[in-house]
């Protein structure tokens, strides 16, 4: 049953950074549009997250309950050392959430419209950054030196490896809500053409960032088949980028969702290969094939999870048919 609650695990952050990412995502090419657009791209995104908005949250809170009841130890380090970090997500996720229920659902036009936007936009960058950060420690997880209060509250997260992990998380949920939003509405091509660019090459640009990091080395082998990874990794990055331009600019946008999913799943392969202790001793491993001092949790744990995901999968899958607009359906600009 660990395999079962571990695999839960990964499948929802998986779903979370698919669906929180191009929720995220909508704000951040908001941000990267110029002024006199925003209106259109602002509705636009609108009817893109509107199926989830806020429900997306619920494969976060997942994968915090499967850790708690799971892997309590684990969830402690977490919670203690990624303290700051997870907080200031925390708060994001609010106001991301209260400023978007806000803007869309009040109809004065007031000075309070612009405070809104504001909120809104900024929440939908620091949330996913800090996410980000929040994964590059995790993978790159060393226990504190000491007890001072900077070595585990502040180092544990403030390196070079976790911020640009960050960076590279927020030009990911950017670059895939436009994805997704040009496979939704093909006619807006022209429209997102200047989102499209911007957001996909600084998204590419910053994996050389993260992969050239020393820490990186830590989670994948140095050298594989004779050539090191980073180089590896930056040569099919640029291959990606070609086919993911090749597709967009064609008819065939919808292919583009499914390579924009290689980067997530090769974090969620890195995630599980770095569960072995040999590749990172100091690291947070949980228990795939081992037995576990929590297993009668465990095992009620994944029966729940098995009966739950009864209900929920085909619950979602009816929520995004009933969401489901036609592509030809013009999105009305919103001020």
């Amino acid at each position: 049953m660990n395999v079962v609650v571990t695999c839960f695990l990964y499948g929802s952050l998986l779903l979370y950074m698919v669906t929180g990412g191009a929720d995220f995502g909508a704000g951040v090419a908001e941000l990267v549009t110029p002024g006199d657009g925003k209106s259109h791209i602002r509705a636009l995104m609108r009817k893109l997250t509107s199926p989830i908005w806020e429900a997306d949250h619920m494969w976060l809170i997942l994968a915090a309950v499967i850790l708690f009841v799971g892997f309590p130890d684990i969830y402690a380090q977490i919670s203690t050392v990624l303290f700051i970090p997870l907080t200031i997500v925390l708060l994001g996720i609010v106001g991301r959430g209260t400023s978007y229920a806000f803007r869309n659902a009040d109809n004065v036009q007031d000075r309070f419209k612009k405070t809104d936007n504001f909120i809104y936009v900024t929440s939908s960058v620091v949330t996913p950054f800090f996410l980000g950060v929040i994964a590059g420690t995790l993978l790159s997880w060393n226990k504190p030196d000491n007890d001072s209060f900077l070595s585990v509250y502040i180092y544990s997260w403030f390196n070079y490896f976790s911020l640009s992990t960050g960076f590279l998380t927020v030009m990911f949920c950017g670059y895939l809500a436009v994805i997704y939003t040009l496979a939704r509405f093909p006619a807006e091509r022209e429209r997102l053409k200047f989102q499209f660019r911007f957001l996909s090459i600084m998204f590419y640009a910053s994996i050389p960032l993260v992969v050239s990091s020393p820490a990186f080395s830590r989670i994948l082998p140095s050298r594989f088949i004779g050539i090191p990874v980073p180089i590896i990794i930056i040569l099919l990055t640029a291959v990606v980028l070609y086919v993911m331009w090749r597709l967009v600019y064609s008819s065939h946008s919808k292919w583009a969702r499914l390579f924009v999913l290689i980067p997530i799943l090769f974090l969620i392969l890195v995630l599980i290969s770095n569960n072995d202790s040999s590749v990172n001793p100091e690291g947070l491993h949980f228990p795939l094939h081992t037995n576990s001092d929590y297993s009668k949790s465990i095992d009620a744990l994944g029966l729940a999870l098995i009966f739950g995901s009864l209900l929920i999968v085909p619950a979602l899958c009816y929520l995004l048919y009933k969401f489901e607009l036609p592509q030809n359906k013009e999105p009305e600009a919103t001020d």
